[in-house]
């Protein structure tokens, strides 16, 4: 025989029980829908003359006509960013060699290993180097991270 379950635990069971098929049988978020198609007014239906009358140019059949919908303004065309001018790298296309270009386009010394922190270092990193960067992001990323900012 089974044991009894507190009326506690039976109302959890029945309430999950509850939103489980609430959402089972499609009474849940209902994604939006187009609306239906409006039907046209009595006054953009026209007829051609019925068959009491007939024309030896026209056909005897009704044909129905919509007007046509009015005309929706389109949304603003997005406006582009300017494109931000980037500094002329020094020495032409290319860093000298042990340079790299940063993100400003500057020329920037590669990290070096060095006993004491060389002029122009900005951050010691994790493997000893020292890093010239002039930016935080990214500054010694293939290094270990920075050990210590100079």
């Amino acid at each position: 025989m089974p044991l009894p379950l507190p009326h506690a635990v039976r109302l959890r069971i029945a309430l999950g029980l509850a939103a489980f098929l609430f959402l089972l049988t499609g009474c849940g978020p209902i994604a939006p829908t187009a609306p239906p198609p409006a039907a046209p007014s009595p006054a953009a239906v026209t007829a051609v003359p019925d068959a009491s009358t007939p024309s030896p140019s026209e056909s005897p059949t009704a044909v129905a006509t919509t007007a046509a919908p009015a005309s929706v303004p389109a949304p603003p065309a997005p406006v582009p960013k300017p494109a931000v001018p980037r500094p002329a790298a020094t020495g032409g296309d290319a860093c000298p060699a042990g340079d790299y270009r940063n993100v400003d386009g500057a020329c920037v010394p590669r990290p070096t290993q060095a006993a004491a922190p060389p002029a122009g270092a900005t951050a010691q990193c994790n493997d000893g180097t020292y890093s010239f960067s002039k930016h935080r992001s990214g500054t010694c990323s293939h290094h270990g991270g920075v050990r210590r900012w100079l």
